[in-house]
This record gives C-alpha cells, structure tokens and sequence, in this order.
C-alpha cells in the first residue's frame, strides 16, 4: 500500500492533473493508495508563485498580499475538513482553478461561491475557518513539511508499506507529467529490490 501526500499551493492549478497521474498508474499496477494533498503557504510556495508570473521581487506589496491570500485559502481548505476529506478535496480544486488565474478573484463572495459547488455549509465553514484546530493542522502540515525537505510545490511524498513493512519514504519535488510517471515506475520496479540498509528518506529531483 502505497501512502501518498501531494504537496501543493492554493495559488497552482495541478492537483487533478497529480491526482490523475497517480490514481491511473495504481489502478494499472494494482497498488492500493491513499492519496492526502497538503496545502502549504509558505515563503517558498510564494517564491515559486512569483517566479512563475514573472513577479519582481522588490514588489512586497504585491507578495505580501498573495502570502496573505495564500494563508486564508489554506485556513479555509482546512476548515472544510470538517465537513469531509472530498469536500476540502473539491474545494482546493476549485480555489485553485479560479486563483492561478485571477488571484485578485479571492473575496468572500468567491469563497461563499466555491463552498456551495463544493457541497459544503458555508455558514459552518465561516465558522471553522477560526477554529484553533485549523491553526493546529497547518503547523502540524509545516512540520512535515520541514520533516521531508520539500522545496517546491507540487511535490509529492510516498510511504511503500509493503507487507506490513516500512520502506524508505520517497520525496519527488518535480511533478511534470513525464517526470512523475518515469518516478512512480522507478519506485514501483524498486519494491522488491529495496535493502535493508536504505536510507529512511530518498529524494528525487
């Protein structure tokens, strides 16, 4: 059983793309998943953001403003945990959507927008949104984080639990298309030739 976390920015429009990748190869390979997506908010997700939109880095109006959009997504994302794992799941897809393109777009009518197309209760949502176990579960999300080296969004994380043992965890922190298929085949062809000496965490990049 593959555990598979997917690191991603509220700001990036790539969780159905990761998801899809994934999902295919398992099905085909018959590999049991269960498949978590992480929301970060963090310096370096913004530094990627702004890279990527050719965002100067002397504008810290303007990085300050998507810091602070980026943290409010991700509090409402977890917020809706609250209301089921494929709700949130829903929701981060759809902020993701309407924010790679038009991060501007953030405002409580969106928010109230996406929460019904998500199926969840927006007056609940509002009201979990400040609930101190939201600020607990993005700490907790930070640790891993930190805990694994993650460097950029999206990367992806997979524990091989393979009868009823642990493998060494693997961290790919480049999730084109063509370079995560080639690395969930790497990892799949390496199920049974894993040593006991290995390393508790591989990274690839």
């Amino acid at each position: 059983m593959w555990e598979v976390f997917v690191f991603v920015s509220p700001l990036e429009n790539c969780c159905l793309t990761t998801e899809k990748i994934i999902s295919d190869f398992a099905k085909h390979n018959g590999v049991n998943i269960t498949l978590r997506f992480v929301t970060l908010s963090d310096l370096k997700t913004i530094n990627t953001y702004c890279k990527t939109h050719q965002i100067s880095a002397d504008n810290l109006k303007l990085r300050n403003q998507l810091t602070q959009l980026s943290y409010q997504a991700t509090r409402y994302i977890q917020a809706a945990n609250f209301q089921g794992h494929q709700r949130a799941r829903k929701l981060l897809f759809l902020f993701q959507e309407t924010l790679a393109k038009r991060p501007e777009a953030f405002s409580p009518a969106l928010i109230k927008r996406l929460a019904h197309q998500a199926n969840l209760n927006y007056q609940s949502l509002e009201e979990d949104v400040h609930n101190p176990l939201v600020t607990k579960k993005i700490q907790a999300d930070q640790q891993l984080v930190a805990s694994v080296s993650v460097n950029q969004t999206p990367a992806v994380l997979i524990n091989d639990y393979l009868q009823n043992e642990t493998t060494p965890a693997t961290l790919v922190n480049d999730c084109q298309t063509e370079k995560l298929q080639s690395f969930l085949e790497q990892m799949f062809r390496s199920r049974t030739s894993q040593s006991g000496d290995s390393p508790d965490l591989h990274i690839l990049k």
